[in-house]
């Protein structure tokens, strides 16, 4: 269902895909700086993103409504929406504070 999940029943396995930025707003305003950077999350708890421009590899954990990329340096993620077919997280890159939608890419199988 296209419902948005409830923080009791959120889990890793609901990211698990391929997903890709299609809008997003920079400290308030629309920036197009990361459309198409794309979070990749496999069944075993690591995900990959390169949002910042290079690619980011870790594990990553959801507790509540926030995703942490656990990396170089965790990176934590504020769910705001999570559907079967999109998301929106926020984040603070680099004293920048970002709102991301994402939709999910569809398997080619």
């Amino acid at each position: 269902m296209g419902s948005c999940q409830s923080e009791t029943d959120l889990s890793e396995k609901d990211l698990v895909g391929k997903w890709k930025v299609v809008f997003a707003q920079r400290n308030g305003r629309a920036t197009e700086l990361v459309n198409g950077a794309m979070f990749v999350f496999d069944d075993k708890g690591y995900m990959n993103t390169d949002i910042t421009g290079v690619e980011d590899k870790g594990s990553f954990t959801v507790e509540e409504m926030v995703l942490i990329h656990h990396g170089e340096r965790d990176v934590l993620y504020t769910l705001n929406k999570l559907t079967r077919d999109s998301m929106q997280l926020v984040v603070d890159l680099q004293g920048l504070n970002f709102v991301l939608d994402l939709v999910r890419l569809q398997s080619k199988r």
